[in-house]
């Protein structure tokens, strides 16, 4: 019985080191979301839904409608780090939008360290940006999101 409870831990470990480990290259994936499908998410790098003619709501039904949603409000004047499996990310107005990798760090004034290589995005309105795991990003405009957990990273830090 013991082998079996040891069994299920070791699954459950590896499995969760899966969520902490990063791509090396930073590389957006451009994707039109008639398009789309859900396996490019695995890839975990930011992903660009062009063309978009669909609200948040719609695409978190279509990707991924088993996973624990939330909206979310966000702070303008700060780096956020993205807490969620998928953060659905839709600007409100067109706009520039700064990623760091989630491999990276921010200095202790919460900015990234000046030779770290930030990746800007100029999104249009209404345009969708799914944030993977553990990235971070700031935009001075204001934006929609909606979180996503599975019930595995729902627990995680």
């Amino acid at each position: 019985m013991y082998i079996f409870y040891i069994a299920i831990v070791v699954i459950l470990y590896i499995y969760i080191s899966y969520y902490y480990r990063y791509s090396e290259e930073p590389t957006i994936i451009h994707s039109y979301e008639k398009l789309f499908q859900n396996n490019v998410m695995l890839e975990k790098r930011p992903i660009i839904l062009l063309e978009n003619e669909k609200s948040l709501e719609e695409i978190h039904k279509k990707n991924s409608p088993y996973m624990i949603k939330k909206n979310l409000d966000y702070d303008t004047s700060n780096w956020v780090r993205n807490k969620y499996k998928y953060l659905y990310i839709q600007p409100t107005d067109t706009s520039e939008l700064h990623l760091l990798q989630a491999s990276k760090k921010l200095t202790e004034d919460g900015i990234p360290d000046k030779d770290e290589t930030l990746i800007t995005l100029k999104v249009k309105k209404n345009q969708i940006i799914i944030l993977p795991y553990h990235w971070y990003y700031y935009t001075e405009t204001p934006i929609n999101s909606v979180g996503v957990h599975d019930y595995i990273s729902w627990i995680l830090p």
